[in-house]
């Protein structure tokens, strides 16, 4: 975390304004983790996401220069254009409820969990509310040895609703993009997003989760194939160990065309 100075005139007097500018997601504040949330869903004006993130006062924003906004926006470039990639959660329990985040590399997801919260996460994308968000978090954090198809799911969106902060919400959905990242560079012929941002690129728009529901359904009819009788071992098995298989059968076809 450092310490910023930001000038300008009120009332025919020079004035200052310290603010504190992250250099990390760890320093991050819960409102600014709203606002980076919000990046990926529907893209604030710059002007609008410097006044949120760094709480300055709009009429101080409109004495700042174009060359300063783009300052500010650049201090904070790894929330414009993430780069971060990751396979596990920072937060590992939600406080004041026995909800745990999946463990390291997904090792206690199974398939049919993340096609569910996958799902899940991708409504959010396309419907930005409350209550989407609430039903994705649902079908990600879970207590100890439950079975999400197992529980009254519309129940536990309910209570979250109730009991979980907005701003633990948006750090959720936030981690998730990274280890979706962190999905599509392990499995890129499965988890194809198209993403070519580069850390050095500043301020390009953000890319945005594709719109598209993924077709989960159909890509585990395929995974099974034929071997219909046992489906259900198919959908129990852990979701890495499937996507290793998928990812493989991708790359082949590509390659061999079978």
């Amino acid at each position: 975390m450092r310490t910023v100075d930001v000038s300008y005139r009120k009332f025919f007097r020079n004035r200052t304004q310290h603010i504190e500018v992250p250099e990390r997601w760890e320093d991050l504040k819960p409102h600014q983790f709203e606002v980076c949330a919000q990046l990926h869903t529907n893209p604030p004006s710059d002007q609008e996401f410097i006044r949120r993130f760094f709480g300055i006062d709009k009429k101080v924003i409109k004495s700042l220069s174009k060359f300063e906004i783009y300052k500010l926006t650049e201090m904070v470039g790894f929330t414009v254009t993430p780069a971060a990639t990751t396979s596990y959660f920072f937060m590992q329990e939600i406080s004041g409820t026995s909800l745990l985040a999946p463990t390291n590399r997904l090792g206690n997801v199974s398939l049919e969990q993340f096609a569910l919260m996958d799902t899940y996460f991708f409504k959010y994308v396309n419907e930005p509310t409350e209550r989407r968000l609430c039903e994705f978090v649902a079908a990600l954090y879970l207590k100890r040895n439950e079975v999400l198809t197992q529980i009254d799911y519309t129940r536990r969106v309910d209570y979250i609703a109730k009991n979980v902060d907005k701003y633990t919400l948006y750090a959720i959905f936030l981690n998730y993009l990274f280890v979706r990242k962190w999905l599509a560079l392990s499995f890129k012929y499965l988890f194809d997003d198209g993403d070519e941002e580069t850390p050095r690129r500043r301020k390009a728009k953000p890319q945005k989760p594709t719109k598209q529901l993924p077709k989960w359904v159909e890509i585990i009819d395929n995974f099974v194939g034929d071997d219909v009788l046992h489906y259900d071992d198919y959908t129990r098995m852990n979701c890495i160990r499937a996507f290793k298989i998928m990812n493989s059968r991708i790359k082949n076809y590509k390659k061999n065309g079978k």
